[in-house]
């Protein structure tokens, strides 16, 4: 992993810590996915917030989401 690429891990792990806390903080609803695990908007929020900056810092990588699917290459993710 270069440099480049675990600063983005690092500033998307924070940036999904807030949005968690955030919900964490002033409550959340709880969803039922179809394969019947819960998921919730903080989830979904995070999730692509991880994306969003790990595509812009490394957009050669693919990407493999628990709730967005995956996207880009799939060689390297």
């Amino acid at each position: 992993m270069t440099e480049r690429a675990l600063a983005a891990a690092v500033d998307a792990a924070r940036a999904a810590g807030e949005i968690a806390m955030r919900y964490y903080r002033t409550g959340f609803d709880v969803s039922i996915k179809s394969d019947l695990s819960p998921v919730t908007q903080a989830d979904r929020e995070a999730e692509a917030a991880i994306v969003e900056i790990l595509a812009k810092a490394c957009p050669d990588y693919g990407m493999l989401g628990e709730e967005l699917g995956s996207r880009g290459n799939q060689e390297t993710r």
